[in-house]
């Protein structure tokens, strides 16, 4: 943190998180938010704004709805964004505080990034904001319900170029997609360095398939897809672990009818959710993580499994490309073409026991070297640049 932040007068921030701990549906955001927050307790005081309840959940929290829940300096406030009540007790409470910073975090998210940068830009809300995108600018990204997005695009534009001071990127690719998408408004990048600590681990039992794992939400922009149709073309013994959440209903009907297509040399699972408590036995019993996604401004679950000593095998469309080519996996160069894939995950395959083995040391190694050179967390970043008074 910043000499001038540090001390008795400790910044006031305030976060609209869309999704919070204990919410797992909504998988990486919801991580990095909640490590955020971890790695600044202490150094700020945190007023947290998230839903009170999971991602696609129709009933809330268990006792939390409408409840502000107080721990060390941080407070969060679960609300029911459906309800006047709850919306109206929490901006009396906060309009009462003058913030340092005010941080949303999704472009298209009306109730926790429009609606909070527009009470902050007329005074409601007191404080300069700063707007994460979150990887919703990458290419793959806008291509999901690209014509929606193209027809809302210039209103969306219109109300942060009048309601945020600063965006932050986690990736020069990321930045550029921001400034591309929104000309004028000051870009920080900086690497999201706060990963979920998970220790090395290693598989259990003996099994001559390779082992993979695809752990993430069941979303057209994970790419299951395309590595189910990958593996219809493999010619190895291959097992392979679905775990998330099923946020598409429709899209996994879609995966699975391509697992019917599967050749008898190819077992598919889905093993449901998972708890945090289970993320690290998931990456010690595969060989690898698979995940062949459309674009990532981190991609909490690669930084995980990295440091848990599971490869991972992915698209150059993700912040880890030169992690993972240093070591950390390997990257397919066009996810859309199932002979490539198949003929990646064939290579793995025909790896014997002591090259797997070599790979997850390799992967541990790769994630300690990046960790090494990490740079300070956005918010670090964004109250130095205001207090520069840039």
């Amino acid at each position: 943190m910043p000499k001038q932040w540090v001390g008795p007068e400790q910044p006031r921030i305030l976060i609209f998180a869309p999704s919070f701990a204990p919410a797992v549906r909504a998988g990486g955001p919801a991580r990095t938010l909640t490590n955020l927050a971890r790695e600044l307790e202490g150094k700020a005081a945190l007023d947290i704004v998230t839903r009170d309840r999971d991602l696609g959940d129709a009933t809330p929290f268990e006792g939390l709805s409408g409840r502000r829940i107080t721990r060390g300096t941080t407070v969060v406030y679960f609300l029911d964004v459906s309800s006047a009540r709850h919306w109206s007790t929490l901006l009396i409470r906060l309009h009462q505080t003058r913030y340092d910073l005010v941080m949303v975090n999704s472009i298209w998210d009306y109730q926790m990034s429009v609606l909070p940068s527009l009470l902050s830009a007329v005074g409601v809300l007191g404080g300069p904001t700063l707007l994460l995108p979150h990887g919703e600018l990458e290419p793959g990204a806008l291509a999901l319900k690209a014509r929606k997005k193209k027809v809302a695009g210039p209103a969306f534009r219109a109300v942060y170029r009048r309601t945020i001071s600063i965006m932050g990127a986690t990736s020069a690719d990321e930045a550029s997609n921001i400034r591309a998408w929104i000309p004028g408004i000051p870009v920080l990048t900086t690497t999201n360095n706060c990963p979920t600590r998970l220790s090395f681990g290693s598989p259990r039992g003996s099994d001559t398939r390779l082992r993979m794992v695809f752990l993430s939400r069941i979303h057209p922009k994970k790419g299951l897809i395309e590595l189910l149709e990958g593996l219809c073309l493999s010619t190895r013994s291959m097992h392979l672990s679905i775990v998330g959440p099923v946020e598409d209903k429709d899209y996994w009907d879609k995966c699975r009818t391509v697992i019917t297509r599967m050749p008898s040399s190819v077992e598919v699972k889905y093993d449901g959710i998972a708890e945090r408590s289970s993320i690290e036995s998931h990456f010690w019993n595969a060989d690898c993580m698979v995940l062949l996604t459309a674009g990532e401004n981190y991609g909490h679950v690669l930084a995980e499994s990295l440091q848990a000593g599971c490869p991972v095998i992915t698209t150059p469309t993700t912040p880890w490309t030169n992690v993972i080519q240093g070591g950390g996996g390997e990257i397919v160069s066009d996810s859309r073409d199932p002979v490539e894939v198949a003929a990646v995950l064939d290579r793995w395959a025909r790896l014997g026991p002591e090259q797997l083995a070599a790979t997850r040391r390799s992967a541990v190694k790769a994630f300690a070297e990046f960790e090494s050179k990490a740079d300070p967390n956005v918010i670090e970043l964004a109250l130095d640049y205001l207090a520069q008074g840039v």
